[in-house]
């Protein structure tokens, strides 16, 4: 069987991947709603969150206190939303279980639950440009490594 899974193309991975730590990987959205945004997902390709091993969902955890330190640092967020979206009808739109990390901060500029909660803002955000894209990139793969 031929996995079609887009979080698990080597090009996907290639483009948007921050950091493997353990059996997870963060990617980094091609379409961030804000700078401080990441998915977290086991490297294994599974569904569900039911499906995640013991190691997997504590590789999960390890690495959402580090990025809460790397992203208060990078982008002074004081706060964060760590969630999923298990299945179709709660909105998973593709079947490789991962996690949305919003850094959130007093004084932010965007608040990423208005632009989810506005289908048309959400589904026409436009791409980061690239410099950006991939110097945030570096930025959190490089607060993480030195953790």
């Amino acid at each position: 069987m031929i996995n079609t899974c887009s979080f698990c193309d080597p090009e996907t991975i290639a483009k948007q991947e921050i950091v493997v730590s353990g059996s997870v990987r963060v990617l980094y959205p091609r379409k961030p709603i804000i700078s401080a945004n990441v998915m977290i997902m086991p490297v294994r390709c599974v569904e569900h969150i039911q499906d995640l091993s013991d190691d997997e969902i504590k590789d999960m955890f390890s690495i959402v206190k580090k990025l809460f330190l790397s992203f208060k640092d990078i982008y002074g967020i004081t706060g964060y939303n760590f969630f999923a979206n298990d299945g179709r009808v709660a909105g998973q739109h593709v079947p490789h279980m991962h996690f949305h990390f919003y850094g959130r901060s007093e004084d932010e500029a965007v608040d990423p639950f208005d632009v989810l909660g506005d289908k048309d803002r959400y589904q026409n955000r436009p791409r980061m440009p690239e410099d950006e894209y991939r110097k945030n990139i570096d930025q959190i793969k490089n607060s993480l490594l030195s953790q």
